[in-house]
């Protein structure tokens, strides 16, 4: 059979299973799937589908075998997991199912996250509003920690968290599931007439920002950084000198002193692509100036040596903020002394929350 048709099956096994109930979790549906093709020595990492795969192909059964009337609330339940991983960003969330159940079932939402502090994601959750109970700690922590709850905001919906405690940033365990890019994509091909936009950046206010700034700056704690740049150690250093830096030039400039603090979170999400995985992060909790300040703070380094070129550059150069960023780009290259005095996260936090407060 040839791997394309085997990924099909495989994928088309799995969402079945997760239709019946016979799976809760995908990543389960999915091994089991493997395990009955009836040939499973051919299964190799090219014919195994993606999570996207298989949530497309639940889609299509759901409509398949209940038409006009699959659960009303399918739609709603979709969309609400999509905004609980844009909410999670700090936690790099992914999606195991959406279910809108039938009758008065309720929906359910399982999503995988991790975390370097399991009371953290408590922390956040309560922010959120989301009603919880908590499970005993497994024996074996790779197992994660499980929350279940019902969400202030919807009484029908469940959402239930596995919490991977991972000391180390990017140490988390292999785990499955659709991150928030691979479902929003799924959700525009499902609903096409969707305001995601609006979903967004609606009127409600989902979390404390400060409570989520805490949170990522934490995840910073022990992130290494090349020792030929950055000799003052992990990146959580890096940023808290930043921020006194920054408040010692601007002490009332409440979105400049935010970027400076920010503005290398990223790192504790995905080293690789840090600068767009900050700005998913914070998206919705900082204004625009921060949200540019933060995007363009590497490719600044490039328009002062004159290497940037193109769109990006003369985006750079006559934009309103391009001052500011460059002045960001000084902070962000001085704040890399051993040794120095620098606040904590919490007295760092505490400063931006008095400026917001005025």
């Amino acid at each position: 059979m040839p791997s394309k048709r085997i990924r099909q099956r495989i994928a088309k096994d799995a969402a079945r299973l997760l239709y019946e109930g016979q799976e809760q979790e995908l990543a389960e549906a999915r091994l089991r799937a493997m395990r009955d093709s009836g040939f499973p020595e051919r299964v190799t990492r090219r014919n195994i589908p993606p999570a996207r795969e298989i949530l497309d192909c639940v889609d299509a059964l759901t409509l398949e075998r209940e038409g006009e009337n699959r659960p009303a609330n399918q739609r709603e339940t979709h969309l609400s997991a999509l905004k609980l991983l844009w909410q999670l960003a700090p936690f790099d969330p992914r999606l195991v199912s959406a279910d809108a159940g039938a009758g008065s079932c309720g929906a359910t939402i399982l999503l995988d996250v991790a975390c370097g502090d399991y009371a953290g994601v408590r922390r956040f959750l309560d922010a959120l509003g989301v009603a919880y109970v908590t499970e005993d700690p497994p024996s074996n922590a790779e197992q994660g920690y499980r929350f279940q709850g019902r969400t202030a905001r919807q009484s029908q919906l469940t959402v239930q968290l596995t919490v991977h405690v991972t000391p180390i940033a990017g140490a988390a365990p292999a785990r499955t599931g659709a991150t928030a890019d691979e479902f929003e994509a799924f959700v525009r091909r499902a609903y096409p007439d969707a305001d995601l936009e609006a979903l967004r950046n609606g009127d409600e206010t989902w979390a404390d920002p400060y409570v989520v700034f805490a949170l990522l700056l934490q995840r910073l704690e022990g992130v290494k950084q090349k020792p030929e740049h950055h000799p003052e150690g992990d990146a959580l250093y890096h940023s808290l000198q930043a921020f006194d830096l920054a408040r010692e030039q601007f002490p009332y400039d409440e979105e400049f002193l935010q970027a400076a603090l920010l503005h290398d979170v990223g790192k504790g999400i995905d080293p690789a692509r840090h600068v767009e995985s900050a700005v998913e992060a914070l998206r919705g909790l900082i204004s625009p100036r921060t949200e540019f300040l933060i995007r363009h703070h590497a490719a600044a380094r490039r328009l002062r040596d004159g290497s940037l070129s193109g769109r990006l550059r003369d985006e750079l150069i006559s934009s309103p903020w391009r001052a500011d960023l460059m002045a960001l780009l000084e902070i962000d290259d001085a704040a890399r002394r051993p040794g120095v005095a620098a606040p904590s996260a919490s007295e760092a936090i505490d400063y931006l929350r008095s400026l917001a407060a005025w």
